[in-house]
């Protein structure tokens, strides 16, 4: 989600935000680090997490899994 006002009295609360998910190997490539300084250098915030072996990455609530069938 990103939001941008053009009009002058608000350019103090403009706010740009982007949300996004990567999965990293173990271990991690060297290129990994880089982008991930190079993120923080541009003013990203960067949160990293960690999942326990044996747990691919953060699955949706509400998802079946490993079937993919949705539940609600």
């Amino acid at each position: 989600m990103a939001r941008r006002s053009l009009a002058p009295d608000e350019a103090a609360d403009t706010d740009l935000s982007l949300v996004g998910l990567v999965a990293l190997g173990d271990p991690p490539r060297p290129g990994a680090a880089r982008a991930l300084r190079e993120a923080a250098a541009l003013g990203l915030s960067v949160k990293i997490l960690m999942m326990p072996p044996g747990r691919p990455w953060p699955w949706p609530v509400g998802w079946g899994w490993p079937s993919g069938r949705r539940r609600f």
